[in-house]
């Protein structure tokens, strides 16, 4: 596999390149200056003669406010500079992943985004944005992945950020105490009588006669510490400057403060809307997959919903469970896949991997749980590994793995729509 990583001395170029890398593929990652994206012949140049499998274009215009006052800047990267990537792709016969952002979306709903959702972009940023992914729709082999926060083993982001920033404020604190220390080891004096003995003056002439006199009165007392004043003014130029310091982390930290109120806020909006729902379909599918019974999922907390754990009460019909740990593996595998499927419901995934999650079940329960599965391919394409016949016989295509020879081995593919229904019984 042959991959072109746009921007690949960026945070999110260089973690692909990496990652890409590390699987063996074969990956040139080109920074701004080996490959300017807003140069339409170059780019065609580097994609046609490189002749890569995919093209992933992370390279990117990202200074979401800054991008109202450098629109032309902004739009030749993301919106021009996209397009001719995308051209150039569509010529060489490659595909193109190209990372988005939900900044396409007014930002008014409180639900995940779906697929069909009409973009409505608000800033300058959002809108060439929308203009590259439509270049990139382009291209007959595409993706477009649509990305809220982007965090990194390079670069800086947020995360990076606030660590930075508590670290200052530590470094800050940790020296305006060795000043105050200092001040009252060498003079013995705290900040305030320092302050105190900070003399005001309205005119220079007279504060130079002030000065003159003071001269006068220390040479009268003979061998006196006469760099004890240039040591005060140190001393004072340095507390001005960690106090500023310190301002500015004490700014920061109400920011901070407020930016983590707002964000547990929301985060407790969104769990506890998913919670029911999962919740909700929790019940429901238990009862399809036990034939009956009741089930539910509830916290232990409900006061402190992002701290709490959540607990689990089943009820198998004709039973009556006080613990899971009184039900049977089969059981406790069932009541596994029910939650599972109920998460899945939630926020469907293109496809998921099964390994053999039913292998703990009984023919009727894997009966059950293959009937349930067939259902959800509607949304979901699952790839099952099992060893289970009722499972086998509710797939669409079968894929066996057999080793003929030592250290050689051969896949066989079963086909179950072609496959008569005497063969299968």
């Amino acid at each position: 596999m042959r991959i072109l990583v746009t921007g690949g001395s960026g945070q999110l170029g260089t973690d692909v390149a990496q990652a890409a890398a590390a699987k063996g593929w074969q990956v040139w990652a080109p920074d701004h200056t080996e490959l300017d994206i807003t140069q339409a012949a170059q780019v065609e140049s580097a994609i046609g003669g490189y002749r890569p499998d995919w093209v992933v274009h992370c390279a990117a215009y990202t200074a979401v406010d800054r991008a109202e006052t450098e629109e032309k800047i902004c739009m030749a990267v993301n919106a021009a500079g996209t397009a001719y990537v995308a051209h150039a792709c569509a010529a060489a016969g490659c595909g193109l992943l190209y990372p988005s952002t939900d900044y396409v979306f007014d930002g008014s709903g409180t639900a995940p985004h779906p697929v069909t959702e009409r973009p409505a972009p608000l800033n300058v940023y959002g809108r060439s944005k929308l203009l590259g992914e439509q270049a990139a729709q382009a291209v007959p082999r595409h993706a477009i992945l649509r990305i809220s926060w982007v965090f990194g083993l390079h670069g800086n982001n947020f995360v990076k950020t606030m660590l930075r920033l508590a670290e200052r404020r530590t470094a800050a604190e940790t020296e305006l105490n060795d000043t105050n220390s200092k001040l009252w080891e060498e003079y013995q004096l705290t900040e305030s009588e320092a302050r105190s003995q900070c003399v005001p003056f309205e005119s220079l002439t007279e504060l130079r006669r002030s000065v003159t006199e003071v001269r006068g009165k220390i040479r009268a007392l003979g061998n006196v510490n006469v760099g004890a004043i240039d040591e005060y003014k140190e001393v004072r130029e340095r507390y001005d400057f960690m106090k500023a310091q310190v301002t500015d982390v004490e700014k920061a930290k109400a920011e901070l403060t407020k930016m983590i109120a707002e964000l547990c806020s929301e985060m407790q909006e969104l769990f506890t809307a998913s919670f029911k729902q999962i919740n909700a379909n929790f019940q429901q599918i238990f009862k399809e997959l036990f034939g009956g019974g009741h089930a539910r999922l509830y916290l232990s907390d409900e006061a402190n919903v992002l701290e709490s754990g959540i607990e689990i009460e089943v009820s198998p019909p004709g039973k009556v469970i006080k613990n899971l740990s009184a039900l049977s593996g089969g059981e406790q595998a069932l009541v596994a896949i029910s939650i599972y499927f109920a998460i899945l419901r939630v926020n469907p995934a293109p496809f998921c991997f099964l390994d053999e999650i039913e292998a703990a079940l009984d023919d009727v329960n894997v009966a059950r749980y293959a009937q349930y599965l067939r259902r959800m391919t509607d949304r979901t394409q699952f790839i099952v590994i099992t060893h289970r016949r009722g499972t086998m016989e509710a797939a669409d295509v079968l894929y066996g793995v057999t080793m003929q020879e030592d250290g050689v081995s051969k896949i066989l593919r079963l086909d179950l729509d072609n496959v008569s229904a005497d063969l299968i019984t």
